[in-house]
């Protein structure tokens, strides 16, 4: 039951247009992020949907605030029309000890079984995670007292990415749209 939570919420989550893959960077403000999912809360239905809530933590690979670690935590909802959204609020450390805060929301379109069938499946004992990825998007805004990264307070980032439930693994491009 838990990992069809899991999975039911990230799955749909994450199951909209775009893939974090691009071999080169569009812009020298962007970053690419990888991270795995440490653990997890069940919160189980609510009046909107289905809750889960997710603990995880990651590093920026390539890019603009590259060596950055960090760690977030999301809420993730499955609304019952079959639309799932998402609100992180991620922190990350700099190799020079400077702090970034990041607030990152977004949604993804119905991408399989409805809120009804979800809950049908989860008494199934046989589930298994597909190991596969599944991409998703958002919008991230930031938060630094670092000064040559400043122009982060005043800027919006689009992400793309994917994440893999079997696996826990996810990757992510944030580039800027605004500023």
């Amino acid at each position: 039951m838990t990992k069809f939570l899991l999975t039911s919420i990230l799955v749909l989550g994450l199951a909209i247009v775009g893939v974090a893959n691009a071999d080169e960077l569009p812009d020298p403000r962007c970053f690419k992020v990888e991270g795995s999912i440490i653990g997890q809360d069940e919160i189980g239905m609510t009046n909107g949907g289905l809750r889960v809530d997710l603990r995880m933590e990651g590093v920026t690979v390539d890019g603009l605030l590259m060596g950055l670690t960090g760690t977030a935590s999301s809420r993730n909802l499955i609304r019952h029309d079959g639309v799932a959204e998402f609100d992180m609020r991620m922190f990350g450390t700099l190799p020079t000890g400077g702090t970034i805060a990041f607030t990152v929301f977004g949604y993804g379109p119905p991408a399989g079984p409805t809120l009804a069938e979800m809950l049908e499946a989860m008494a199934d004992p046989d589930f298994v995670q597909p190991d596969v990825y599944e991409p998703w998007h958002g919008a991230a805004r930031f938060e630094t007292m670092i000064p040559e990264y400043a122009f982060l307070n005043h800027s919006v980032y689009w992400l793309v990415g994917e994440a893999n439930m079997a696996t826990g693994h996810m990757r992510f491009t944030y580039c800027p749209i605004a500023p």
